[in-house]
């Protein structure tokens, strides 16, 4: 237990720190990530009236590309353990004008709400960073009407997502990761489909379908990439700020150097990969 506390601190101060480039960023995120946005929505069919649940809402997506896909008579709670990426989602639901969606600080491990109180959850790039994904999972059934759909979305195998490995392999020449548990957080816990739907019919859920959602993200600039990474990229300016400048500066030809191959006239195009899953209550 004490451990489990441990890592919410240290991911609650990570996410506090990156809140406010999520919110600079926020429309390049919503464009960029848009299948996955739209493949959730799709996932459990919101429809007029639904009553839908979003776990690990961040700075307000799939909430906001959901919200106007319920109305009329539907709704949508945002639930995130940050409090400042919350601030971020509200802003972005006001500017929105979005009336029928709301945001609030909670646990997914211990959601502070009725038994049967939704007709859909979805939970995007979020299942693999809590310390008892399957209790999240669980609670995320409590709250379902039984038989409601859920849309899981975590990162597919790393050598799918050079969006991710570009930076984070760079980094990792450098802050070597330790040996973990493989049921610890990490990006890459859930990134076999039999593993992600292990971990669904364990917690209850049926109908379990997976797939990957390819998805190209382009940039004018390696020097663009990068800005965004170190910047929304929760516990990397932690890792950065162990670095000397030396290695700072071997850091950045590194990204260059791995970056190389994805550069298409001009342009880095790099691919990321989520995998899908979508189950019922």
């Amino acid at each position: 237990m004490t451990m489990a506390v441990d890592i919410k601190d240290q991911q609650r101060a990570q996410w506090r720190d990156a809140a406010d480039a999520w919110d600079r960023y926020f429309d390049w995120y919503s464009r960029a990530f848009a299948p996955v946005m739209t493949w959730c929505a799709d996932a459990i069919e919101a429809a007029p009236g639904m009553r839908v649940l979003d776990v690990a809402a961040g700075s307000g997506q799939p909430a906001l590309a959901i919200a106007p896909r319920v109305q009329p008579g539907g709704s949508v709670l945002g639930v995130d353990f940050s409090p400042e990426m919350i601030a971020v989602a509200e802003r972005r639901a006001r500017q929105a004008g979005a009336t029928n969606v709301s945001f609030t600080t909670m646990d997914a491990e211990q959601l502070e709400l009725p038994d049967a109180s939704f007709d859909a959850v979805t939970c995007a790039c979020g299942l693999m960073f809590f310390p008892d994904a399957h209790r999240a999972l669980a609670e995320m059934r409590r709250v379902l009407e039984r038989g409601g759909p859920i849309a899981i979305v975590v990162w597919d195998e790393p050598s799918k997502s050079p969006f991710v490995t570009v930076g984070g392999g760079a980094l990792g020449r450098f802050h070597a990761p330790t040996p973990s548990n493989p049921n610890s957080p990490g990006a890459f816990r859930f990134a076999k489909p039999d593993v992600l739907e292990r971990v669904l019919r364990d917690a209850g859920f049926s109908d379990v379908t997976i797939a990957s959602v390819p998805m190209p993200i382009e940039f004018a600039s390696t020097q663009e990439y990068w800005e965004m990474f170190t910047e929304c990229a929760a516990g990397i300016k932690a890792k950065m700020s162990t670095l000397s400048n030396e290695d700072v500066v071997k850091l950045r030809g590194l990204v260059d150097e791995l970056a190389a191959p994805h550069i298409v006239d001009g342009r880095l195009r790099l691919v990321s990969t989520p995998l899908c899953a979508a189950a019922r209550a």
